[in-house]
């Protein structure tokens, strides 16, 4: 079923985002969806959907209906052009997830790309 479950994830973020947002599985049960022009109160509005659209669904391979709930939570990033290093907005993405997943299941979390001293 886990394999039901990651591909029907995979689906429904596929099913919300635009065609020209970038969806990709990034390890094990993560996803990475990359969001061109999109501001932090955007990609704050997807997140919430697509936590809302997985927590509503149910996974039943067999379309009765049965299946396991599952939760998600998101972490997102946005794109800092005072650093054009690729990896410190995975870096920050990555943290902003484990800031969702320290709030409890079926969290989002948006990092906030202002630093001030």
């Amino acid at each position: 079923i886990g394999d039901f479950v990651l591909t029907s994830v995979a689906n429904r973020i596929l099913n919300i985002t635009r065609s020209s947002d970038l969806v990709a599985r990034y390890s094990g049960d993560e996803f990475a969806v990359v969001l061109p022009n999109t501001d932090g109160q955007g990609a704050t509005v997807l997140a919430e959907k697509v936590r809302a659209t997985i927590e509503e669904h149910s996974f039943s391979a067999d379309g009765s209906g049965a299946g396991p709930k599952v939760t998600v939570s998101v972490g997102c990033a946005m794109f800092n052009l005072e650093d054009l290093n690729p990896e410190t907005i995975l870096r920050d993405a990555k943290v902003a997830l484990q800031k969702a997943k320290d709030k409890g299941p079926n969290s989002i979390c948006l990092d906030d790309p202002v630093k001030t001293d």
